[in-house]
């Protein structure tokens, strides 16, 4: 018959998936599946019929060293994000009630800011030292 669905089934024709190479590539699996039946028949171990495959070569040598951060030290777009959201919140802070910029009207309106707020501010400052969870 046919070769089936996508080499699959299809009775024993020249497409199917045991004698073509739809399943198991290079793997001849009509090979392996006769001599299984043969061991089982003789009662011998499964596998003593079955030809011995080459050896294979895996040796990829050592894995190639971690690169580290980048060519600036580790300083990427990432941490000049956090950079960036950590001054913008400070400058905000100090100018509040459109008064010029003063590290005491920043330091007030910080200890009066909302949890949620000081949370992504803390989040920003480990994230700019690598100390982030995430």
């Amino acid at each position: 018959g046919g070769g089936g669905f996508m080499g699959f089934g299809g009775g024993r024709g020249g497409g199917s998936g045991a004698r073509g190479g739809g399943i198991g590539g290079s793997v001849n699996l009509q090979a392996a599946y006769d001599a299984g039946f043969t061991d089982g028949k003789a009662g011998k171990d499964y596998g003593t019929s079955m030809p011995s495959a080459p050896p294979m070569d895996h040796d990829f040598g050592p894995p190639p060293p971690a690169k580290s951060g980048g060519g600036m030290g580790g300083f990427g777009i990432g941490k000049l994000f956090s950079v960036g959201m950590i001054v913008r919140q400070a400058y905000s802070l100090g100018t509040a009630g459109g008064v010029p910029f003063s590290v005491p009207t920043m330091i007030a309106n910080a200890q009066t800011m909302p949890t949620t707020q000081k949370l992504m501010t803390g989040w920003m400052v480990l994230r700019l030292f690598g100390l982030s969870p995430i």
